[in-house]
């Protein structure tokens, strides 16, 4: 993650522009990422119109900026909880959220979690691994092809996690 964080700054690594699926990408996510789920008793679902419209982008980036708000979700979700993801988008944004009924982040570190390196002071987290650069990482790959990733939080309640991406232009 740090290796591909400091590559993406410094643009010595280029970002392709491809057509891509989303629908058929978020399908092959939420199924990569159920069994963790089931393990942790955790309902993960996916709700998409019938047809989303194609992105253009780098593919295994936007993939990787999914991967990591799902697989956060996941992490800081306790068993029982749902984690879902709701697609939409039209012939100008698509746009994903990953709403978890997790451990939620407070309003003094909500606008920190996007920082390099950050890490909650919740001892909650410290439970599990993490770098501190996924959401980093995340949020930069949006910002290279055009769009961002938001965040509303409750702690103790859970977070939704908002990537927006245009579907009208190229990366």
């Amino acid at each position: 993650d740090l290796l591909r964080v400091s590559e993406l700054e410094s643009g010595s690594i280029r970002v392709g522009s491809s057509e891509i699926q989303i629908d058929d990408m978020l399908s092959e996510i939420r199924e990569a990422y159920a069994a963790i789920a089931e393990s942790k008793s955790i309902a993960l679902t996916l709700d998409a119109p019938p047809r989303l419209p194609l992105l253009r982008g780098d593919r295994d980036h936007i993939e990787l900026a999914i991967q990591n708000l799902i697989g956060n979700a996941i992490k800081y979700t306790p068993e029982g909880g749902s984690v879902a993801l709701r697609a939409d988008g039209d012939e100008r944004e698509f746009s994903l959220d990953v709403v978890d009924t997790g451990i939620g982040i407070s309003p003094e570190e909500s606008a920190l979690v996007f920082d390099k390196f950050y890490r909650s002071g919740d001892d909650r987290v410290h439970e599990s691994e993490g770098s501190g650069l996924g959401l980093a990482l995340a949020r930069e790959i949006a910002r290279l092809h055009g769009g961002d990733i938001t965040l509303e939080s409750e702690l103790n309640r859970g977070s939704r996690f908002t990537l927006r991406l245009p579907t009208d232009r190229a990366a």
